[in-house]
């Protein structure tokens, strides 16, 4: 299960962090192999965890590189990423962070059983 959970302050987001897998293949009944599972995987990569740090990092790059905010970010190759800003949340780090949300929050509605989103002032 891919846990994600949205750090507030107020009601405007001030970070993030992903933990987790999805574990897709067990859920489906596959074991992993070396072949490629065409339906349900891309070289072998459980695609909902590849979505999920595809636009988490996306977020991560916009708000350092693009909306040049101070973020502190820490992560690891067990699905762990943190990212929260080190400075007071604008109009622009929340536009990042509610589009990454909401992103998120569709591929909940696609994938319920394989991720869960929490939020915590």
């Amino acid at each position: 299960m891919i846990n994600i959970y949205f750090f507030y302050t107020g009601n405007t987001i001030k970070g993030f962090k992903i933990t987790g897998h999805s574990n897709l293949f067990k859920k489906l009944g596959y074991r992993i192999r070396k072949r490629v599972f065409k339906k349900i995987s891309f070289n072998n990569k459980d695609y909902i965890c590849s979505a999920v740090s595809a636009v988490a990092y996306m977020a991560v790059i916009g708000l350092a590189e693009e909306c040049r905010k101070k973020v502190s970010y820490k992560e690891n190759d067990s699905g762990f990423l943190e990212c929260r800003l080190k400075e007071k949340p604008d109009k622009k780090s929340s536009i990042i962070f509610n589009s990454l949300l909401r992103t998120l929050d569709k591929i909940k509605d696609e994938y319920p059983d394989n991720l869960i989103i929490h939020t915590e002032e």
